[in-house]
């Protein structure tokens, strides 16, 4: 581990360990335990991650519950390079069980359709968004090169006009 790894690592230990007592004096704090969740997760302490995740839904809304669900998802992507493939894809989908209409969760499914050369799969999840989401999101603007790049690298369905 180079130096610059390991203090950035001891610095998100410390972090952790901020959060940890400040949920100690206000154990209701969602977004304390969102937070909590996620650099767990980068520390690699993947129980303490999921359990973190857990208690912030518990207090937290179902929309920013949804978020903290597919942030966590996208944590779990970095780390794992993409790599955790069922893990990342179970956490989008109860994502949107909380929230339908969240983009973070319908972006990791589409990233992940399209990292198994899915272009059906990829499409209806990156229309999706454009549908859902305020034209100058950038979700938006994700999602529309997405689908650019299909139409660049995917040969035309049976029955289906060429654009």
């Amino acid at each position: 581990m180079r130096a610059e790894d390991a203090a950035r690592r001891a610095e998100l230990s410390r972090l952790a360990e901020q959060i940890e007592r400040h949920l100690k004096e206000a154990p209701d704090d969602g977004e304390g335990w969102a937070l909590l969740a996620s650099a767990k997760l980068r520390l690699g302490k993947m129980d303490d991650a999921r359990n973190a995740l857990a208690q912030a839904r518990q207090f937290l809304p179902p929309p920013k519950a949804s978020e903290a669900t597919a942030r966590f998802a996208q944590t779990l992507a970095d780390v794992s390079e993409g790599q955790a493939v069922s893990p990342i894809r179970q956490y989008a989908v109860e994502a949107l069980s909380l929230d339908s209409t969240n983009p973070r969760g319908h972006m990791l499914l589409a990233l992940l359709a399209m990292q198994a050369n899915d272009a059906v799969e990829a499409r209806k999840q990156w229309s999706t968004i454009i549908a859902q989401q305020p034209p100058d999101s950038p979700f938006v603007a994700q999602a529309k090169s997405a689908l650019d790049l299909i139409d660049r690298t995917t040969e035309p369905q049976p029955n289906t006009p060429a654009k």
